[in-house]
């Protein structure tokens, strides 16, 4: 893989999220490009004091790291198989999804989400994420509709040999 921009994809462990994943994997093999599948995360405000630890000790920050660790794991292996494609890479960052999400999209290609459609938001066709990426990246935003899914054969084509011939965005 060469040393450009890659394409950053936004994970949660949702349909729409695995779409607009196996959607990046196979865009990033034709434009030659590496693909960082991120998934962001926060502390609950539940950590108010030694109570709810005590009580649940699985709210600790670092068993909740843990358990986004392998939601994150579980989703990419879900989308592209036990074998990790050439050039994707999994993050797991801490912070507010939508500030993280567009601070990465400053050094990417493109920004990669699902339309989000299982949330009731600001737009009935779009998600808070989306919505909230939309109006804050750096790189162009590319939102995978419900409606787009790989065949399986396109599926084995996106993990294949690299076309030829660059695609075209419309």
């Amino acid at each position: 893989m060469c040393a450009e921009k890659p394409l950053v994809v936004g994970v949660h462990g949702s349909e729409s999220s695995a779409r607009a994943l196996r959607w990046a994997v196979r865009e990033a093999r034709q434009r030659h490009r590496e693909v960082r599948a991120v998934m962001v995360w926060s502390r609950h405000a539940v950590l108010s004091g030694p109570g709810p630890l005590l009580m649940n000790p699985e709210l600790a920050p670092h068993h909740m790291h843990e358990q986004y660790r392998r939601e994150l794991s579980k989703a990419v292996h879900a989308c592209v198989g036990e074998q990790l494609p050439p050039g994707l890479r999994t993050e797991l960052l801490e912070g507010q999804t939508v500030e993280v999400l567009s601070e990465l999209s400053a050094e990417a290609a493109m920004l990669v989400l699902g339309d989000g459609r299982h949330h009731r938001g600001i737009n009935p066709t779009m998600g808070h994420i989306a919505g909230g990426c939309l109006r804050r990246a750096r790189c162009p935003v590319v939102i995978v509709p419900h409606d787009v899914e790989l065949a399986p054969d396109e599926q084995d084509r996106a993990w294949g040999p690299a076309p030829d011939h660059d695609s075209v965005l419309g």
